[in-house]
């Protein structure tokens, strides 16, 4: 609440020169109009006095002539968090009023100053237990705990097997090396994705071919991905924006037509659903990541899955420096360190119990922004789900104008925001030579307007409220500036 609010309560006969002079030495940008019992009579705020003397009202004009005789106000009790979720970009004030309409105090937008992360890993005391666990237990690379979180894994999942890497870079690797894929060798994925995607097509020596995206959900167009197909693919990479399903019924079919491999690129989609059944198992082969900022983290790491059984025994012969499972410093195979450590499969155990209540809670967060925003309808278009999907809300992405403006506002209100992604992979430096001159008109006008707000498990209604009041004012001043 705000502090020595008695500085701006003034009376109903008092000028607007006086008035100006008491909004400017507050600082807080409004004068409240009060009778001798301290009653709230009205309203004054530093734009009012503007409009008033822009309207020919003289300086010597009483305040009560111009004051907003209905403010909103807030009944005493009333929590801070409570009154910040009355606010919008037009209401930046609400006096506190006792039943007698008596002023007990101000809450101001100009004096809530908060610093909102785009993301913050839900790790608390079980996960902090279960490493020191691990650290007594003096087996800490990787051994029985990386063992039980591939097991916890593969069964929430529906798999056979998974089998746990340092991260989900590692997993996409992997997935590929699994796969035979040979140098020169096409690899369909979405021109609109994290650049690791493309990336692992590379490792290969094999050829990234770019797939433009459906513009509703951000995934890969099973129809252009059909139009890709050419006598040198051999498979296609799908991701799952943000936490919901591509299309896997359209890209099995394709695959299967053409005798070729579907690989599910899961980075964002555990504990998401296509049709009833969970994510990170549609393809032949899988990956999943676990960076700190997913839905599920094991601070770093990533898993492959797969119902093959010969691809999970390449797969762990791969990530172990291409070992033989079965004959120590026998190297059949050329491989990778790619193991995860016990420390971070630790982690990852007791994060994975607690998914249930993690997806739920990234549920409410997303929804409770949706309803929020659709009062910008027009300006902000919300993230679209599938009817048949159920979404895992890693990012909420929303589209915008004008939005590098709209994130510098954010930024300097001490809000993190994410452009994920700002150009489509075909524009990334790295790719430039040999695709540059493509277009992909759907992945080119998503990957301009594309801002993902702030989304943790524990993120409070008083901070997603600071984030929309924001989001709202940005969008308010940015358009103005471009008209």
């Amino acid at each position: 609440m705000t502090r020595d609010f008695e500085k701006v309560l003034v009376s109903p006969d008092t000028t607007l020169r006086e008035v100006l002079e008491v909004v400017d030495r507050s600082g807080l940008g409004v004068a409240l109009v009060v009778n001798q019992q301290r009653q709230l009579l009205g309203l004054a705020t530093d734009g009012d006095l503007r409009r008033a003397i822009l309207n020919s009202n003289g300086l010597e004009t009483p305040v009560s002539q111009i004051m907003n005789v209905e403010p909103l106000t807030a009944p005493a009790g009333t929590s801070t968090e409570a009154v910040f979720e009355m606010m919008d970009y037009v209401i930046r004030h609400v006096p506190v009023v006792d039943s007698t309409k008596k002023v007990c105090d101000l809450v101001c937008y100009a004096e809530l100053s908060k610093k909102i992360p785009f993301a913050v890993p839900h790790i608390g005391e079980q996960e902090e237990n279960e490493v020191a666990e691990t650290v007594r237990s003096t087996w800490l690379t990787m051994g029985p705990r990386v063992k039980a979180f591939e097991e916890q894994v593969a069964s929430y999942v529906g798999a056979k097997h998974a089998i746990a890497v340092s991260s989900g870079t590692a997993a996409l690797d992997v997935a590929l090396k699994v796969l035979g894929i040979s140098p020169g060798e096409e690899i369909i994925v979405p021109a609109f994705t994290y650049i690791a995607t493309a990336n692992a097509v590379l490792y290969q020596h094999a050829v990234p071919v770019f797939a433009e995206i459906d513009p509703r959900t951000f995934n890969i167009d099973p129809d252009d991905v059909a139009r890709k197909i050419t006598a040198k693919t051999r498979c296609i990479v799908s991701i799952d924006y943000g936490g919901q399903s591509a299309d896997y019924d359209a890209l099995r079919n394709i695959a299967d037509e053409h005798g070729i491999y579907l690989v599910q690129d899961g980075a964002h989609s555990i504990g998401a659903e296509y049709k009833g059944r969970r994510l990170c198992n549609f393809g032949a082969i899988n990956t999943i990541s676990f960076h700190a900022a997913k839905v599920v983290t094991s601070v770093e790491g990533g898993m492959v899955i797969t119902d093959d059984d010969n691809f999970a025994r390449l797969a762990r012969i791969i990530r172990n420096q291409g070992e033989d499972p079965v004959q120590k410093y026998y190297h059949v195979l050329l491989g990778h360190n790619y193991r995860m450590t016990d420390l971070h499969a630790a982690v990852g155990l007791k994060q994975f119990a607690r998914l249930p209540n993690l997806l739920q809670k990234r549920k409410e967060i997303a929804a409770s922004y949706t309803e929020q925003l659709k009062q910008l309808e027009g300006d902000v278009t919300v993230p679209y789900v599938e009817p048949w999907n159920k979404h895992a809300w890693f990012f909420y992405g929303i589209l915008i104008e004008n939005r590098d403006e709209v994130v510098r506002y954010l930024k300097s209100k001490g809000i993190d925001t994410r452009i994920a992604w700002p150009l489509p992979v075909n524009k990334q430096p790295l790719y430039m030579a040999t695709h540059g001159n493509m277009r992909y008109p759907a992945a080119e006008e998503v990957s301009r307007r594309i801002l993902n707000l702030p989304l943790y498990p524990e993120m409070k209604e008083e901070e997603r409220a600071y984030v929309l009041i924001h989001l709202k004012d940005a969008i308010a001043k940015t358009a103005s500036v471009k008209a």
